[in-house]
């Protein structure tokens, strides 16, 4: 038995973790030689099943940038937060700048440098129920590809998404490209990716005062269509800013970080979108729902001020070691006979860690 990995940059093709060469056989096996699928980064059932389909039914499949992640498939998937705490080690080590006022010029902010269909959403929404949005969007694929809210509309009897359903579908009015990078700004790949370049700096220099002014963190992580729960650094960038964060899109991310140890202010912030079945859903209602926060400055204001010790709490809470203590616990319920083998291929592609076992 094998790791073999898939990384964003080339998800047709699948590298062996120790040789790093390109893999040409078959993921498939018996109950003892079957190989492993690493997926580095986030992913997409769309993908994931691609994958299956070229290379066969791996014994198992780990995820390093996922808390959860269901799927139809009939595959042990196991999930930890590696990812989330490799790029905030290497945070640490660049040096972040600390965040101690709470002044609020902005309800919110968002942080987009990539295109999703939630994240598309947290656009069109924000127009639609006017809320003051402080922000970084690349300007990058303005165009979205709507098929599948499209067709989850189909089979909902909604009246309240109804009323904005003609909104929703046209193109992006009110924000415009508005990105303030680091030197040597480019973009990465066809998938039109802005890199920023290293997440302490950006932070230092810009993100600091974009999350940092405002109240609310309408966070967009790297979700598709998958029913799945994931942090990366724009997560830490709400935790570090000490705002109040709503996952856009993400099944179940609030419980989930809530279970970390981190309070998600569900006394503030009404999460009871996260586990709605769609994606339209869950996006349309993490905005609906708060619309009374998320529309009116004094109150955003007043309520952050009111909480700032917890906020500052689940700062202290991110730069301890949450992330090792609940990433190690997660790992030692796997079974034995994958341990080794994904300790040694995540640590090779994220060496901020120091290893699980």
């Amino acid at each position: 038995m094998i790791t073999l990995v898939s990384s964003p940059a080339n998800r047709k093709s699948l590298f062996d973790s120790v040789t790093e060469q390109k893999f040409t056989g078959t993921l498939a096996g018996n109950v003892l030689t079957g190989n492993v699928l690493h997926v580095y980064d986030a992913i997409d059932d769309d993908t994931l099943t691609k994958i299956i389909d070229h290379f066969g039914t791996p014994r198992y499949i780990i995820m390093d940038g996922f808390s959860s992640y269901q799927t139809s498939l009939d595959i042990p998937i196991f999930c930890i937060d590696a990812w989330i705490e490799d790029q905030l080690t290497q945070m640490e080590s660049t040096g972040l700048t600390v965040v101690d006022d709470v002044k609020v010029e902005h309800v919110a902010n968002f942080v987009i440098n990539a295109k999703r269909i939630n994240r598309f959403l947290a656009i069109k929404l924000s127009e639609i129920f006017n809320i003051d949005v402080d922000y970084t969007w690349s300007g990058l694929g303005q165009n979205f590809n709507l098929e599948h809210i499209v067709q989850e509309k189909k089979l909902l009897n909604d009246s309240l998404i109804d009323q904005h359903w003609t909104q929703l579908l046209t193109p992006i009015g009110k924000f415009e490209k508005k990105w303030c990078p680091n030197p040597g700004e480019k973009i990465v790949g066809d998938s039109k990716i802005v890199n920023p370049g290293d997440h302490a700096i950006f932070w230092n220099t810009h993100l600091r005062h974009v999350v940092s002014n405002s109240a609310i963190s309408i966070i967009t992580e790297s979700v598709w269509t998958q029913q799945a729960s994931l942090f990366t650094e724009k997560t830490v960038y709400s935790v570090l800013g000490l705002t109040f964060p709503i996952w856009v899109g993400g099944v179940n991310a609030a419980t989930c970080w809530k279970d970390k140890g981190f309070d998600i202010f569900d006394d503030v912030i009404d999460h009871s979108y996260q586990n709605l079945p769609t994606l339209l859903e869950r996006c349309f209602y993490a905005f609906y729902l708060n619309k009374d926060i998320l529309t009116d400055l004094e109150k955003a204001s007043f309520l952050r001020k009111q909480h700032v010790d917890r906020l500052i709490a689940n700062r202290n809470c991110m730069t301890s070691d949450t992330f090792r203590k609940y990433n190690q616990t997660q790992f030692q319920k796997w079974p034995n006979d994958l341990q080794e083998l994904a300790n040694a291929s995540i640590m090779k592609y994220l060496p901020g860690l120091k290893g699980y076992l």
